[in-house]
Formats: C-alpha cells, structure tokens, sequence
C-alpha cells in the first residue's frame, strides 16, 4: 500500500468523536474508548487548513459534553514524539480525556500500546465489578436502580462498605510518574477503591437505568 493525500497535521478528530458517540452500546458494558492520536483536532493550531474546525461543524468540546452525558469514557493516547510538535495537542487530548472521566496516556514505544490498551480493559472490568458491588449493597439490580435517595451522607456510608469488604481494583498508570513521555512505558497495579471510584460507578449506573 502507499500513502498519498494529506499536507495538514491536524485530524478530523472531533467528526471521529461524534461519529463514536453515536454508536449503539450495550446497556451494561463499559462504555470506553482509546483514542490514538499523534495530531491535534482541527482549529487548534495555527497554519491548519481547516482552521474553524472540520467542515461538517464536529466540535470535540462539544462531543466531549456528549460523551460525559452518555457515560462514555475517553482514554486518549498521544503519540510522541509527533505529538509534542504541536502547541496544543497534548493540552486538548488530556482535556478530552479529563472531560469525561478517562485518562491522557504519553505513549513513546509501539510495542507498550498493547499493554496499554489490555491494562485499560483490566482497570474498566474492575470498574464494572465496583458497580456491581453497589448493586448488591443496595439490594437493587439495575431496572430497580436510582440515585435519587442518595445523599453525600449515604454515599460515604456505601463507600465505607463497600470498601470494608477489601474491593480493591486494578489501574493502568504510566512506570515512572515523574517521566511519563520520557519513560514510555506501562504498567498494572492493584488499588484501593477510592470514594472517587464509588461515585463515578454511581454515575455510571445512572445513565446505564436512564
């Protein structure tokens, strides 16, 4: 194959989310993306050819929105060093992913997007059992379920119990922290559940009911 077409680094990448927040999903599955990417989204950046955005109008704050309101996680990955050419790339794909819940992964070796992309599956399972304990504490199953009657009082009670009972969950984090795009590489570590956690699986349990 050959490559032709092109002369812009920028990427329809909000037409791509827009198009991905419109999928079906299954009423109880994780509802996750990985977005790879080493280009920022059109009308970003300076020079780009379409410099208001896509021509279809796709606005990634906006499809970011969409997604949050969906229960639809972006985890972005940027590829470097590509990436770090641009000036706001790296800006706009951590605010994607920090819009909606997810995280911005520094990926400098192609062989670590396997891990990454297994570690995030692990840690989004975990998820779907942190929100099947909380079905199980409440008594409910997911037709029955709703937040109506939980206040922050009810909700730091259901974490202590939930977190009694040793749920812990497994995360995918960058090897070294202080280094991530300089590292590059991955790895999996068990946690405990954090109220942060219980309260995201509350949401996501809602819009799963809705």
């Amino acid at each position: 194959m050959q490559a032709s077409g092109g002369g812009d680094g920028p990427e329809a990448v909000s037409t791509a989310m827009l198009v991905t927040n419109k999928m079906e999903f299954l009423r109880e599955s994780a509802k996750v993306v990985v977005f790879v990417a080493d280009a920022p989204p059109h009308g970003v950046e300076s020079g780009d050819r379409w410099p208001d955005g896509t021509p279809d109008g796709a606005d990634w704050k906006k499809e970011s929105k969409v997604a949050y309101e969906k229960g639809i996680v972006y985890h972005t990955v940027g590829c470097y060093p590509e990436i770090a050419g641009y000036q706001k790339a790296v800006e706009t794909f951590q605010k994607i992913a920090k819009d909606t819940e997810g995280i911005f992964f520094p990926l400098t070796k192609a062989e670590e997007l396997v891990k990454l992309i297994t570690g995030i599956a692990t840690e989004e399972i975990d998820k779907l059992a942190i929100q099947k304990e909380i079905l199980e504490e409440l008594g409910v199953n997911m037709d029955e379920f709703s937040d109506e009657d939980l206040s922050e009082e009810k909700i730091q009670s259901l974490y202590t119990r939930i977190r009694s009972k040793g749920v812990t969950k497994r995360s995918i984090r960058a090897a070294s922290p202080s280094a991530p795009s300089a590292a590059g590489e991955f790895e999996v570590a068990e946690e405990e559940v954090s109220e942060d956690d219980v309260k995201e699986a509350l949401r996501q349990l809602k819009k799963k009911s809705e």
